[in-house]
C-alpha cells in the first residue's frame, strides 16, 4: 500500500492558515492519485464546496448530485442542512474518487499508525525534548 496526505482547508496558509490532514491508504501510485482527483473534480466540482472562508455546507444542488451517484448526504453531513466537517469531507472526497475510478482502493488511515518520535518516547515513559516550540506565535 502507499501512503498520502489529504489536507483539507487552507494547505497552502495563505488565508485563514487552518488545515486538518488525513493519511490515506492508496493502491496505487501518488502520480496516478493525482490525475485521479483531477479527473474526478474535473467532473463531479467537489472543489467547489465549501470554497470560501466560512462557508461549511454542502450546496442542495451539490447534495442531489450525490444522490445521483448513490451516495447518502446524510453519511457526510452532520445536519440536513448540509453542514459538513473536515473529517466527512476528507471522505466524501475519497467516495467519490472511487466513484469516479473504480480501480482505486482509498481508505483514511489514523496518524498514529505512523510512528512519531514524541508519542514513542512518551509511550516508553519518557521524556524527549524536541527543538520549536518557539517557532510559533
Amino acid at each position: 500500500m502507499n501512503k498520502f496526505k489529504l489536507p483539507i482547508g487552507d494547505w497552502s496558509k495563505d488565508g485563514h492558515n487552518q488545515c486538518d490532514f488525513f493519511v490515506v491508504n492508496s493502491n496505487v501510485e501518488f502520480d496516478v492519485i493525482v490525475t485521479a482527483y483531477m479527473a474526478m473534480d474535473e467532473e463531479y466540482k467537489l472543489s467547489d464546496q465549501c470554497s470560501e472562508y466560512e462557508n461549511y455546507k454542502l450546496t442542495e444542488q451539490f447534495m442531489e448530485f450525490m444522490r445521483t451517484k448513490n451516495l447518502d448526504p446524510g453519511d457526510y453531513a452532520m445536519d440536513n442542512d448540509g453542514s459538513i466537517d473536515p473529517a466527512e469531507m476528507a471522505q466524501l472526497l475519497i467516495d467519490l474518487m472511487m466513484k469516479h475510478d473504480s480501480e482505486l482502493e482509498l481508505t483514511i488511515i489514523q496518524d498514529n499508525e505512523m510512528p512519531m518520535l514524541s508519542n514513542w518516547a512518551a509511550g516508553k515513559g519518557k521524556h524527549l525534548s524536541l527543538p520549536g516550540y518557539g517557532l510559533f506565535e
